[in-house]
């Protein structure tokens, strides 16, 4: 039996330099590990010890497929972030449940699919000059946008384009973006590991990479590692891995933006210790797999 198999997808079968310093690490530790496609029908997964989501990042496009390959995994490995996990993560109505247990989240409006709404009507009835839409299922920035009131017109348009096909989410814009950026909080095995700021590029809001973003590793504020804390306190049970993404709104009050629990990057090559960090926590994991493993046998002996 093999050791772990780290799910990417077709699009980048491999790993990407800052991923893979997570297997020299497994490497060093004498385990067998490799990337491997999620939805490469030819895989064995019951062959590994356990299966690491870490790059599958087509799966916005096709999240039903993609959880019921989570629970096929799950019925026969240990999956790393877990298929319960998996689908509560992997759909941002995450965030209302969140919300609803005392997490501080950008103010947002959650649209079903086919919902008529006008956009002008609700930044009017909350009072938002700015907002942000976006899928509720995405990554990377997919389809997000800002409507702006010097140009509700093509915002509303871009908008009913967007919910005719797919559920949404309308939040209201964080202006401190552009000032602070937005601050990310790694945690492996539910223990905090390091933070990063990541910053939009001159007049973008996006702090990704693909549209310019900037990005530094930074120490965290006491304030944002207790926001940062108090949302693993109130969402999945024992997740491998956790991004926690935090923004600070317009009258300095942290706010959570997102909880990235599927595939986040966690930039291991910014703080490298991290990576050694990972491989220690699936080293856990797999001998807690074993345990469970002997736990069951003597159970079914007695």
């Amino acid at each position: 039996m093999m050791d772990v198999a780290v799910a990417t997808d077709s699009t980048a079968p491999g790993l990407d330099p800052d991923n893979a310093l997570f297997l020299v690490e497994l490497a060093r530790r004498g385990l067998d590990a490799r990337p491997v496609v999620w939805d490469d029908a030819a895989v064995d997964w019951s062959a590994f010890r356990l299966c690491v989501v870490r790059a599958t990042w087509d799966y916005v496009l096709r999240r039903a497929e993609f959880l019921a390959w989570a629970e096929r995994v799950a019925a026969v490995t240990r999956l790393g972030n877990d298929a319960p996990t998996l689908r509560w993560a992997s759909h941002k109505s995450y965030l209302r449940d969140l919300d609803e247990r005392g997490v501080h989240i950008v103010p947002t409006q959650f649209v079903d699919r086919g919902t008529p709404l006008s956009l002008a009507e609700l930044m009017d009835a909350r009072g938002w000059r700015e907002a942000v839409v976006k899928p509720a299922v995405s990554a990377s920035g997919r389809e997000t946008f800002k409507a702006a009131r010097g140009d509700l017109a093509s915002a509303q348009e871009r908008f009913e384009r967007l919910v005719a096909a797919e559920d949404a989410l309308v939040q209201a814009y964080m202006a401190g973006v552009t000032d602070s950026g937005e601050v990310s909080l790694v945690y492996i095995a539910g223990v905090y590991s390091h933070a990063l700021r990541r910053r939009p590029a001159a007049g973008d809001f996006r702090v990704q990479g693909l549209y310019g973003g900037s990005i530094e590793r930074v120490r965290p504020r006491t304030s944002e590692l207790l926001v940062a804390d108090r949302v693993l306190e109130a969402g999945p049970r024992g997740p491998l891995y956790a991004r926690v993404d935090i923004l600070e709104d317009g009258a300095g009050e942290l706010r959570l933006n997102e909880y990235e629990l599927v595939e986040p990057r966690l930039h291991f090559a910014l703080c490298r210790e991290a990576a050694a960090r990972f491989a220690d926590a699936v080293c856990g994991a797999l001998r807690g797999t074993k345990e469970a493993r002997v736990r069951a046998a003597a159970q079914e002996q007695a």
